[in-house]
């Protein structure tokens, strides 16, 4: 039962995001000078059609958003491997701490056998 409520959520989620891409795709393209915000390839296709008519005005504004798109991207996995470094850093520091207790917990009751 829960597999079936969890896929009909994804389904609804699924839905409401294309229909919500869907929508900012259509006002941009209508209210912001005919770019897309949500489908970079329908901006490709704008600025491949600009740059065979070699109209140099429209390819940079068809590139804008295709570069800002790519950076973002590039950001987001910048952060994303950072915060990964982070937690891999903390993750050998805190093993380095345990392993130098249990090898000093160790040498202590090695000690108390010898004695």
């Amino acid at each position: 039962m829960e597999k079936n409520d969890q896929m009909s959520e994804s389904f609804l989620l699924a839905s409401l995001l294309a229909i919500v891409g869907g929508f900012l795709d259509a006002y941009s393209y209508v209210c912001r000078d005919h770019v897309f915000a949500n489908a970079q390839t329908g901006n490709i296709v704008k600025l491949g059609m600009s740059i065979a008519q070699g109209d140099s005005f429209q390819t940079v504004k068809y590139l804008i958003p295709i570069l800002a798109f790519f950076l973002g991207v590039f950001i987001t996995m910048f952060l994303r491997y950072q915060c990964m470094y982070q937690k891999w850093l903390l993750n050998a520091k805190l093993n380095k701490k345990k392993n130098k207790e249990n090898s000093q917990n160790k040498r202590k009751s090695l000690i108390k056998v010898n004695e």
